[in-house]
């Protein structure tokens, strides 16, 4: 996985150390699961994803809404 430095600040992580060996997965919260995954594939097939909220959670514990996809 690439984490840049905006995903870095997202995650409120300080170094890349703090969420290596974690999914993304790790950093939302469960009942999106489901629509990520889907919108994954769907960019993975070359297909559009749609915008999504979600709830993240930071490397601090807290949580946070994100809109994502599209």
């Amino acid at each position: 996985m690439y984490a840049n430095p905006a995903a870095l600040a997202l995650l409120g992580a300080s170094h890349p150390g703090e969420i290596i060996g974690k999914t993304v997965f790790d950093f939302i919260q469960p009942e999106f699961h489901d629509v990520v995954r889907k919108n994954i594939e769907k960019d993975l097939e070359g297909g559009d994803s749609f915008p999504t909220e979600l709830r993240m959670l930071r490397v601090d514990g807290h949580r946070y809404w994100l809109k994502a996809g599209g």
